[in-house]
Order: C-alpha cells, then structure tokens, then sequence
C-alpha cells in the first residue's frame, strides 16, 4: 500500500506532459459550483445544464432501482482494489474514461445519505486525480426526493466515453511516510476520524490498538446531522463545523484517516467546506497498526 502511494506521488511530481500536478484550468462555463457541497435546490436548478454531470456513487443495483434522472452509475467501490484502497491510476483512468467523467464538467455525486461515505470517497477520489469541480449532494438522494417528488427514473444514463488522464495530485494523498513525518514533527496535524472507542485503543480492527502516535481526534459522525426517524443524514452547517474543529490550525495541512479511507473521506469532505488543506492516509489504521515499528499511542492523548 504504501510503496502505491509513494509511486503515485513521485509519478504526480516527476512526469512530464498531460501527468504533471498542475493541470491547465478547466475550461470557463456559466454554471459554477458554490462549494463542495450542493443543496437539492441548487441541484434542481442546474440538472439540465450540458455544463454538469450528475453521478450515483451507490451500488449498481440501488441505481437500477431509482435515480436522479441523468444520472450514470459510478459505485464509489469500483475505484478500490482488493484491499479497499484506491486502485492503480491507470485503472481508475479507465473506470473514469468509461463512465464519461470529464476535467471540463462539473460533477455533482450522490448517495443513500446513510452515512455520505460513498460520496466523500468519490469526491476525494476524483480530487486526486485532478478534477477541480466535483461536489456532493448534501443529503443525498433522499434530499432529492422532496425536492423533486416523484421524479425518479430506472432507465440507465449513460455518458459518452471521455479520455480521462489523472493530474495526480499529491496534496490531497497522504503516504505513510508522510504520516511518520507528521506523527513526529508536527508538520501537519493528524486526524483520527474513527470512534473513540478505536482511538482510545478499547476496539480495533487492526492487529494493534490504539491510534497514530500525535493524532487528534474526531469521530467522522459528528460532522453528520442524522434523522433518527429515517436514520439518514446530511451534514452539518458550515457554523456547527467551524465549531467542531475550531481547535485544527489554519496553517498546517490536515491528514485524516481511520481504517481504510471511508470514514476519513467524510472527515476529509468537511474540513474542505471549510476550507482546510486536507489529504487522506488511504492505508489507514489497518496498515498502520500492521507494522509494529511504527509509533502509536493508546488513551486520550489531545
């Protein structure tokens, strides 16, 4: 896992042409995104614009179910390999390339809204590979439904092919060597987004307990607002999460992890509403706790 993200990150700096790590900017169009995030409102003004592409980040047979119409389907897991971290570049090139995903378009994902993992993951995912213009639906499909009652389609969508080629961005990946760095000098500032109980070392899916040794916390779900009755969520105003992470400076860049990337990309997902410098450690506690080398600490350590 780790020597994957350091090649990703060394091919984002090195090479030449069309893979450098500042891609030329996106051609201008008339609709804008306001944020990372999108209201169903702003979403039922805009669908009809050629200028955006909607994706379901669900499963293909939650799609095939009901969508928002011109939607294509794009499971956020068809961008993981076998250990649910993110596949190769050329992989992920092809699945976007296949889909239709363009540089040129705003992209607008979806999901159930049960914990907006699928979408964070895919937003960060196509972040990192270099689309500038990508944002999630708050609330999901469920938001939609009262937006837009009735409005659902089973039929398939379905885009043109595109050539898509990543402008890997390594700002927005975390290696664990970076990870190392930042647990010792303070460089950046890790951010454990699991539960407590992970991050205090009473639980844990690794082979160790505990969480990175400097690592803050704080619990991916805070940043959600969930409906009981429903158990579906959105996430919070911009006012609640400034003052969730009202003690992350402004002036380091923010890693975010937990397991496997999931949790973390919800955590990753709001500190960019805020405005934060944020990447994401894929390899996660799972790798991490996997190398007894590495430093950890067990307890409340903030």
């Amino acid at each position: 896992m780790c020597a994957r993200l350091i090649a990703l990150a060394v091919v984002a700096l090195l090479a030449g042409g069309c893979r450098e790590g500042a891609p030329q900017p996106p051609e201008a169009t008339s609709v804008e995104l306001p944020g990372v995030l999108v209201e169903a409102e702003w979403l039922r003004t805009h669908r009809g614009s050629a200028e955006l592409q909607l994706i379901d980040a669900r499963t293909r047979d939650a799609y095939r179910a009901g969508h928002i119409p011109g939607a294509v389907s794009l499971p956020a897991s068809s961008l993981d390999d076998s250990s649910g971290n993110l596949a190769s570049v050329s992989t992920i090139e092809g699945i976007l390339s296949q889909a239709g995903v363009r540089m040129d378009r705003l992209v607008v994902i979806y999901d159930e809204a049960v914990d907006h993992r699928p979408a964070a993951r895919l937003l960060w995912a196509l972040e990192v590979h270099g689309h500038r213009r990508v944002a999630v639906l708050n609330g999901g499909l469920p938001t939609w439904r009262k937006a837009a009652p009735g409005s659902l389609e089973t039929t398939p969508s379905r885009l043109a092919p595109s050539r898509f080629v990543a402008h890997l961005r390594p700002d927005r990946i975390a290696t664990r060597l970076q990870v190392l760095r930042a647990s010792s000098n303070r460089e950046s500032l890790l951010l454990d987004a699991r539960s407590l109980p992970e991050y205090i070392g009473k639980q844990s899916s690794g082979p160790r307990a505990g969480h990175i040794s400097g690592a803050h916390h704080h619990d991916a779900s805070s940043n959600l607002e969930i409906d009981t009755s429903t158990g579906q969520c959105s996430m919070r105003d911009v006012h609640t999460l400034q003052s969730i992470y009202a003690d992350l400076p402004r002036d380091r860049q923010i890693i975010s992890y937990c397991n496997s990337g999931k949790r973390a990309s919800v955590a990753y997902l709001a500190l960019r509403a805020l405005g934060f410098d944020v990447a994401v450690y894929d390899g996660g506690w799972l790798e991490w706790s996997s190398h007894p080398d590495l430093p950890i600490d067990v307890g409340d350590s903030q």
